[in-house]
């Protein structure tokens, strides 16, 4: 019989992680998932090359990501090794629900950088598990759990409470081992052990995904702040792109014709964020840009 773990009203099952399953009050699965981004060379190539990156858990900002510490009784030595060794094997991204919250465009994209919205009738079988994430108050202890492979699941699943503004869902991703980030000298020792030292050769942390599999990319409120601009009517912006990322953006989103939208302040009475369709054309200059609004 498998192991049965209540965690509030989320309940967490499975013998090993390829068994793992949730059972939640989140009784839906989202059509399309979000992935903010900020205006950087990085980003802009990843989009540019149809990748997103794949993390290690201490890649991410919230520092009881994971909640390695809390995983193995042992977090200085053999514990840290295995919770390492089990994300060599597996990669995490994060997606948000919501394509509108003004915290994740602040805190991801500082409002100028893009959201791409990912249709997950595509991608969700890419993925050995898609999750919503739990949101609670405490982290419980698992030490008396025997089943180090659940507690390291559900360690995945867990975040506090006030991360809930972000409806994040997380994608598991298994293509095979992959390389540590080297944040530190310990993953960089690992590394040479397990990879270069034993001749192996790591998969890189990337998930790769087709152009049909966007519904849209979305620019942020602030994506021509900056820029020199004109208002041509009330629907038509012409704009001069000096930022360079910003251009292989604009550049790709022409060359590829992905629907565009861009995020508007909306109703000025009330706070809140909206999502308008545009279209982006090349003008006459190189580095000149006509952006029309079709709703």
């Amino acid at each position: 019989m498998s192991d049965i773990i209540k965690i509030d009203d989320w309940y967490y099952t499975g013998k090993c992680i390829n068994e793992f399953k949730i059972k939640c009050p989140i009784n839906y699965f989202p059509a399309s998932l979000n992935k903010y981004y900020s205006i950087s060379k990085n980003n802009v190539e990843a989009l540019i090359n149809t990748y997103v990156y794949v993390n290690h858990p201490m890649q991410f900002n919230d520092p009881y990501d994971s909640a390695r510490l809390f995983t193995y009784d042992n977090p200085d030595d053999d514990g840290f090794y295995k919770f390492n060794l089990m994300f060599v094997n597996i990669g995490l991204i994060s997606m948000s629900e919501s394509d509108t919250s003004m915290l994740m465009w602040a805190h991801y994209s500082n409002h100028d950088g893009f959201l791409i919205n990912f249709n997950m009738d595509r991608l969700k079988d890419k993925f050995q598990f898609v999750f919503p994430m739990h949101y609670t108050d405490y982290l419980p202890d698992m030490r008396s759990y025997e089943n180090k492979n659940i507690k390291f699941m559900i360690s995945t699943n867990l975040k506090y409470s006030e991360w809930s503004y972000e409806k994040e869902w997380r994608l598991y991703y298994s293509p095979g081992p992959m390389i540590l980030p080297e944040i530190d000298k310990t993953l960089k020792k690992m590394n040479e052990k397990w990879f270069f030292n034993a001749n192996r050769v790591p998969v890189a942390r990337k998930f790769h995904y087709n152009i049909d599999d966007i519904n849209f990319i979305s620019l942020g409120c602030k994506f021509i702040i900056g820029e020199n601009y004109e208002l041509i009517d009330d629907k038509t912006i012409l704009f001069n792109v000096k930022n360079e990322n910003k251009k292989k953006l604009v550049d790709f989103l022409i060359e590829k014709k992905i629907p565009t939208k861009m995020i508007s302040c909306g109703n000025v009475s009330r706070f809140g964020l909206k999502q308008l369709e545009i279209e982006i054309y090349k003008n006459d200059n190189e580095y000149d840009y006509l952006l029309k609004f079709i709703t």
